[in-house]
């Protein structure tokens, strides 16, 4: 069951019954805060409190970065895990740094002029390339592990098949 602001809309509380019997008590209840109707950014979603202890806080960038986020905070048992989120001028996500601080967990991603993502990187150096066509579908996506790993690179092609009654598609496999 979801619960709404009146005036607002926005999405306030979900509740969850996970026995069959409803009057047992045994509700799972995830609450939702948004930035109010006054500020720069109004609407936006804040916090999200789950069950144990479970709250993730979210902030925003400000008004004149067109309020996108810019970092998120998971705070498990005081941990106070914060993910970090950098974009570019229209709004792709182009690079996620995560929580971990003992090692490198940053995930990057390039865009191409349709803001279809056309590299990403992750934090041990494999690559993902996706390759469109002219009507922007995939057509192929390569994953090409760093040159020191030892892994083989691979290459998805995707067929796009179109008759008078449907469009299939079928992706096949092969080394680099």
């Amino acid at each position: 069951m979801s619960s709404y602001d009146e005036v607002t809309g926005n999405l306030r509380s979900i509740t969850e019954d996970y026995t069959s019997n409803p009057a047992d008590g045994l509700n799972i209840v995830t609450n939702f805060a948004y930035t109010p109707a006054t500020d720069a950014c109004p609407g936006l979603p804040t916090q999200i409190a789950a069950p144990e202890n479970l709250i993730t806080d979210i902030h925003y960038k400000p008004v004149s970065e067109n309020c996108v986020i810019d970092r998120t905070t998971v705070d498990p048992a005081g941990e106070a895990l914060t993910t970090y989120f950098g974009f570019n001028a229209v709004g792709d996500v182009t690079a996620i740094d995560g929580p971990r601080t003992d090692v490198t967990d940053i995930i990057t991603t390039r865009f191409n002029a349709n803001r279809q993502p056309v590299e990403q990187v992750d934090p041990l150096g494999n690559r993902t390339r996706t390759y469109y066509t002219l009507d922007s579908q995939v057509d192929r996506v390569e994953s090409l592990a760093p040159a020191d790993s030892g892994l083989a690179d691979t290459i998805l092609q995707v067929t796009k098949t179109i008759t008078p009654t449907r469009a299939s598609w079928s992706v096949s496999s092969a080394p680099a």
